[in-house]
């Protein structure tokens, strides 16, 4: 599967942007934030992450790369197997909330998709492999191409997948695949590896899982290994101690040392600043004093301004105001003219309010006739005889006996009830029976008869009186029609709804029609003819009431500005020159208070009143004292800590502890030799699982070989992933102490070697974010001329921000970025 095109419409930083690729080697070049990482997580999740997530899946996946005050995030990719011209289109949408994306697949035929789970099943079919494996194997993330090897150690899933490949192969090839085999741990392995756990190089667990480190080691089949594993822990134990001991006596004198600097510092700082205290007062109040006239100066400023304006504002409204007062005079005039038609047409829409009460008091009174007539009284007299048959059922209820009855040797019992009926069993000593009756019941046995009677009165009569009361109801019922007490309830809840509807409209019609009468008013209407012609009521009443609050804006402005003019006029005694006075001693008094301010210091600037300044001299003065404190505890701690001091310095025990380590790592090796001999019985079949992995080992070291020029030829690896390295010496080096160079080299070489495998002859696409970022001139150019061969036969996209890898690489197609 290659990549014709991709478009992002808009994908995070980019608003409308496409890129078009070919076979081979592209080239996405561009310095920083120009929007290549946005392309290759476009790329990403346009192929491998579905539009149908959930809110949370939303925000951990797509939510970084909603455009900025933007709601939505559309890719468009052009895909193809072998021939670009035969391409599939996908289109796939995100947007926040639940599963409220959208996708589309057109297949090269023309077939459209647009079931989520179909498109992303078809995209599946297309990648050479399934969405984990291309997004660690085939798609390399800026993070650094060395952290692969890392992420693959974790991933299980990729492993599983390439080893399925590699087995496969093995298998077409005649080859087979099997589980190592173990044998039973002979004598001299015993001896040495007695509860000793090879595989975490630690004490074996007890059956319990408990650990049986030094803290509670074993006392019976200790091997040889863990008895000198035992030696060098509890050295090594002691050893901590006495670190322990010296790294605390040194963080201690640290503090003091620390302590006696913060101290030195603040005493210096209160030195500094105690001396302006004094000053800083005085020009707290001076300032308050400059705010005032400032104040008072700013006021007077704006009556000079307002004075003249308002005595000639007061001039030119006045007549306005006077011309409204007319105008207000000639509409209510022409109010009273439109009374009449005003009152005709009230009377017209009483009528017509009248005739439609009127026939719904005609609907109710009908609708009541017809209805089935059950008073509120017949649902009182149901009412009680439901609460009275009620309460003797209760009675009966409350009147069951329950017998219970142990055997004290084996016997019949015969039991009888109130009505004579009786019931006979045999039961064996300590046999238990249980006889629950209504009322009244009878015992007997060869030796006794008990009778054990309910203490309510008279039961029959309660029964006689409950038969009554049910015949009562139903007689009830039948006479009212109904079925049953809820229908008589239903029936007399719409009759009382009848009634009460006839109730409202009539004493509606009443309220509305008052002391006149129906025929008089509908008279009067038809009497009163034709008011054509007259402007309505409201229309003048309307320009009325604009006026009216045109007036009162204007009143309200004359009585304000009359009103601060009689305040001036009054405080300035009727004469604006004493005014500007007022104002040329104010600013006599700024430039004298100015000028005493200016002697005095300036409050220091990280302080934004003298309130803070003082606030934190105190402060400052507190935290001398609590420093002094803490200064005389660290001593006395100090003086505790040297009267326990071990008698070894941490130099002279580790000898001891070396030594120890070192007779550990003797042992070790000899209990390890032993352990490779059993092993060796193994080696036959270790070399049929080896089958499985050669191929990729092979293909692994060549591709190694050839970006190290030569410094790795030969790897050792006995399952997905190399376990060393061997140098030309025959040196082993692990992933880890490779230089982080090489591992990106070992990285990119494991990528085109699983690559090759999981595309298995199929021509596909290889995506890397700046691949060689982290190599040295040499190590570039070994690694360009892998990826060229690898692009003579794949896609292979890059991309990077680094102009040096046009010099390094024969590039088909250059995209640049700005």
């Amino acid at each position: 599967m290659k990549i014709k095109s991709i478009k992002l419409h808009p994908f995070a930083g980019i608003q409308e942007k496409e890129v078009n690729l070919t076979d081979g080697l592209n080239l996405v070049l561009g310095p920083n934030e120009v929007g290549k990482s946005t392309i290759f997580h476009a790329i990403h999740h346009g192929l491998l992450t579905s539009s149908n997530l959930t809110s949370r899946d939303f925000d951990d996946k797509m939510d970084p790369f909603l455009p900025i005050g933007g709601d939505v995030i559309r890719v468009t990719l052009m895909i193809y197997k072998s021939d670009p011209d035969t391409c599939y289109e996908i289109r796939k949408t995100w947007r926040p909330g639940l599963r409220n994306g959208e996708a589309t697949l057109i297949k090269p035929a023309g077939t459209e998709v647009n079931d989520e789970d179909n498109v992303q099943s078809i995209i599946e079919s297309l990648i050479p492999a399934s969405p984990s494996t291309v997004r660690e194997v085939m798609m390399s993330r800026q993070s650094g191409l060395h952290e692969i090897m890392e992420r693959m150690d974790q991933h299980s899933e990729v492993q599983q997948e390439l080893s399925d490949v590699l087995r496969q192969n093995v298998m077409e090839a005649g080859g087979m695949s099997v589980d190592k085999f173990r044998e039973k741990v002979e004598s001299e392995f015993k001896t040495y590896f007695g509860k000793w756990d090879r595989d975490k190089n630690y004490p074996q667990k007890d059956s319990s899982g408990r650990d049986r480190g030094v803290q509670n080691p074993w006392q019976q089949g200790v091997g040889v290994v863990l008895e000198a594993w035992y030696q060098k822990a509890n050295a090594r134990k002691h050893y901590d101690k006495i670190i322990s001991y010296e790294e605390q006596l040194d963080e201690l004198n640290s503090q003091l040392e620390e302590l006696n600097a913060e101290l030195s510092e603040k005493e210096q700082e209160y030195s500094n600043l105690s001396p302006i205290q004094e000053e800083l007062q005085q020009r707290e109040v001076l300032e308050s004093k400059l705010e005032t006239i400032e104040e008072k100066f700013g006021r007077v400023k704006e009556i000079a301004k307002k004075w003249p304006v308002y005595e000639d504002k007061i001039e030119n409204l006045t007549p306005e105001l006077e011309e409204l007062n007319e105008q207000l005079d000639d509409l209510a005039e022409e109010q009273q003219k439109a009374a009449k038609k005003s009152k005709i047409e009230n009377l017209k829409q009483r009528v017509e309010k009248l005739s439609q009460l009127e026939n719904r008091i005609k609907e109710a009174r009908k609708d009541l006739e017809e209805a089935k007539e059950i008073t509120e009284k017949d649902i009182a007299e149901l009412r009680e005889l439901k609460g009275t048959i009620r309460d003797l059922r209760t009675t009966i209820r409350a009147s069951k006996l329950k017998l219970s009855v142990t055997a004290l040797q084996d016997t019949e019992i015969t039991v009888s009830n109130i009505d004579g009926e009786e019931a006979s069993w045999e039961i064996s000593k300590g046999e238990d029976l249980e006889v629950e009756k209504e009322g009244f019941v009878t015992l007997k046995t060869d030796t006794l008869q008990l009778t054990v009677k309910s203490s309510t009165d008279d039961l029959e009569s309660v029964i006689e009186e409950l038969e009554a009361k049910e015949e009562q109801l139903k007689g009830k019922l039948e006479k009212l029609e109904v079925k049953d007490f809820e229908d008589a309830v239903s029936d007399n809840k719409l009759y009382e709804d009848y009634k009460k509807r006839l109730n409202q409209a009539t004493r509606q019609f009443k309220d509305e029609l008052g002391d006149d009468e129906y025929e008089d008013l509908k008279t009067k209407l038809e009497e009163a003819g034709d008011v054509e012609g007259v402007r309505e009521l409201g229309v003048i009443q309307e320009e009325r009431d604009q006026l009216q609050e045109k007036r009162r804006e204007l009143k309200n402005e004359l009585d304000k500005m009359r009103e601060a003019l009689s305040t001036w006029k009054d405080e300035y005694d009727d004469d604006i020159d004493n005014l500007f006075s007022e104002r040329a001693d104010l600013t006599s008094s700024k430039k004298e208070i100015e000028g005493r301010l200016e002697e005095l210091p300036d409050l220091p600037e990280q302080f934004d009143s003298v309130k803070a300044f003082n606030n934190y001299l105190g402060s400052l003065d507190g935290s001398i004292d609590d420093l002094k404190e803490q200064r005389g505890d660290l001593r006395e701690e100090l003086a505790e800590l040297n009267g326990g001091a071990p008698q070894e310095s941490s130099d002279e025990y580790e000898e001891v502890v070396n030594e120890l380590t070192s007779n550990f790592e003797r042992i070790k090796q000899k209990a390890e030799s032993i352990a490779k001999v059993k092993e060796e019985t193994t080696d036959i079949l270790a070399g049929l699982e080896d089958e499985t992995y050669q191929p990729l080992v092979e293909s692994f070291t060549g591709w190694l070989g050839e970006m190290s020029d030569g410094r790795f030829q030969e790897v050792k690896q006995d399952g997905e992933l190399p376990d060393a390295f061997l140098t030309p010496e025959q040196t082993a080096l692990t992933f880890e102490k490779l230089s982080h160079g090489t591992k990106d080299l070992t990285a990119l070489a494991w990528k085109l070697t699983a690559s090759e495998y999981f595309l298995n002859d199929q021509s596909s696409l290889l995506v890397l974010d700046d691949p060689m970022v982290d190599m040295d001139p040499d190590r570039r150019k070994q690694a360009a001329s892998a990826l060229q061969k690898f692009a003579e036969e794949h896609q292979v996209l890059i991309f990077t921000c680094h102009p040096y890898y046009q010099d390094v690489l024969e590039v088909e197609n250059l995209i640049e970025l700005e």
